[in-house]
């Protein structure tokens, strides 16, 4: 019989697991041509790719006055520059699954952190890890193979809809299920704060937060700018050990 499960490990796909902007890219470029052809002069490709070749202690002083300075990664940047020039979630789609597709073809240069699959990889036995993304299941074995950690994963959830209000909560609530475990067992590592660590805050979990866009005022348990500063962390924390230090999460048992 296999031993209980203590603790479980969530993760975020883009820019937690899975790093590099190619796919966001993809994405603006596809936003792009959708607005080129309704007769518009595009301009979200250069700013997105702007937006994400500022390091973090320029991002306040750049976007002080534009509502990218809230953005958390270079998809919801993405999605309020194409509101801007009057698109609709559903005008975007075609672009959102083509960037996806595109994964199938290997045409970007992604990577895992290594030292976070080392983690994966040496993790103790009665800890599970679960990936839980927006993402759809188009292009996910190819790319969990790419990065070296298909065989690290307990369970795969695509297309949660983590930016919806019911998303995360249901995310948790199969996480409870599938291991009988509370969220109190549970941490989550993620670069979106809204979507990845809220509401597993609110529900009493820990969190990780991939701070890369210098967003300080968001409360986390554990924050870097990097996947890799996160690490140490992480790893005290799936230990079962109390945190000794600032950078290690909360100690919730």
């Amino acid at each position: 019989m296999a031993d209980p499960v203590r603790r479980v490990l969530l993760l975020d796909l883009d820019g937690t697991l899975c790093l590099g902007d190619g796919p966001a890219l993809r994405y603006a470029e596809g936003v792009d041509a959708l607005l080129v052809a309704r007769g518009m002069q595009p301009d979200v490709f250069a700013d997105v790719l702007e937006f994400v070749s500022l390091p973090a202690s320029e991002h306040a002083v750049r976007y002080a006055d534009s509502p990218l300075r809230d953005a958390q990664d270079p998809w919801v940047a993405t999605l309020w520059l194409a509101r801007r020039h009057g698109l609709t979630p559903a005008d975007l789609e075609p672009a959102f699954l083509a960037s996806r597709a595109a994964l199938e073809r290997d045409e970007f240069d992604l990577h895992a952190d290594p030292e976070l699959v080392d983690l994966l990889r040496h993790r103790p036995p009665d800890v599970r890890v679960v990936l839980g993304t927006n993402s759809p299941d188009v292009g996910m074995a190819r790319l969990l193979t790419r990065l070296g950690v298909d065989d690290l994963l307990d369970d795969v959830r695509t297309s949660q809809r983590k930016h919806t209000p019911e998303g995360m909560p249901r995310l948790l609530a199969h996480i409870q299920r599938e291991y009988r475990v509370t969220t109190n067992q549970l941490l989550s590592v993620g670069d979106n704060w809204p979507n990845d660590l809220a509401p597993v805050t609110a529900a009493g979990g820990s969190t990780a937060y991939v701070d890369r866009f210098g967003h300080t005022e968001l409360p986390a348990d554990l924050r870097s700018d990097t996947v890799a500063g996160l690490v140490p962390g992480i790893r005290h924390w799936l230990a079962g050990e109390p945190a000794s230090t600032p950078s290690t999460v909360k100690e919730r048992q």
